[in-house]
């Protein structure tokens, strides 16, 4: 017979939250002041105005693809609704939004290794003409039906550098492909260092088009000046805080909003 023993659990202690003051100790220790001072300088000027890069790119389907094979041996298919909770629970994320957003269409490739989930993208192949919206612009972008946007690719920190998301992402473009869709987009913020390896170059190199988009932010995004957002048959940027599919042109945009009070 196993013994057992009563344990009384522990009264739970709410962590002592972080003061400003202790934040501003730890940088000064392990950083020095001169960070500390390059921060402050930062916060400060961020509340007044901040200059954001996006990047678009789109990637064509019909181009044929090398194979690709990871290092270690992997599973790639499609995520099902009745896995949501171990998805969840995996990457962290919200069960009921993860049901949501497969009841709604989105879809999500997996790449498993032993039973493991240990990557995913997600993506969503346009059924009409659909906006996407882009955080934190103002923007969003137009696909017709057909067209592919990629949302987000994960994959967990200790598998990372065995090349499970290019093996994935050239089944992805095999599977799209043989639904006869044509062209695939997606975005990074200039400073994504990884969105940008994994999706800019990528794209780049399977004859894609780029558009740069710099958004000039003022008073924490209560006025917005947008350079580069102009439409083209590689790219159909609008304005999402307005209805109607305007299109936008630098400076006509800069001085309309000017003269009829349109910044938000």
């Amino acid at each position: 017979m196993i013994k057992t023993k009563n344990i009384i659990p522990a009264t739970p202690v709410a962590p002592r939250r972080e003061s400003n003051w202790d934040r501003l100790t730890e940088v000064y220790r392990y950083e020095g002041a001169v960070s500390l001072l390059t921060r402050a300088v930062k916060k400060f000027f961020k509340s007044i105005i901040q200059v954001d890069q996006f990047v678009f790119t789109t990637r064509n389907l019909s181009i044929t693809n090398s194979e690709i094979k990871a290092r270690v041996p992997l599973e790639i298919r499609l995520l099902r609704i009745e896995e949501a909770e171990d998805f969840a629970a995996t990457f962290n994320q919200s069960v009921d939004r993860i049901r949501q957003r497969l009841v709604e269409g989105d879809q999500c490739i997996l790449g498993i290794v032993e039973s493991q989930m240990v990557h995913c993208e997600w993506f969503l192949v346009a059924a009409t003409i659909h906006q996407v919206p882009i955080e934190q612009s103002g923007l969003a972008l137009v696909i017709n039906p057909g067209d592919v946007y990629s949302l987000s690719a994960y994959t967990l920190r200790n598998w990372r550098g065995n090349g499970i998301a290019a093996e994935v992402a050239a089944v992805k473009h095999q599977f799209l492909k043989s639904l006869g869709c044509s062209r695939q987009f997606t975005y990074h913020r200039g400073d994504n260092v990884i969105g940008a390896r994994s999706f800019g170059a990528k794209n780049g190199r399977n004859g894609g088009a780029k558009r740069t988009v710099w958004v000039i932010s003022f008073f924490r995004s209560r006025w917005r000046w947008i350079f580069g957002a102009t439409s083209d048959q590689s790219f159909n940027l609008v304005c999402s805080r307005h209805s109607g599919m305007r299109r936008y042109e630098p400076l006509a945009f800069i001085s309309t909003c000017s003269s009829l009070g349109l910044w938000w």
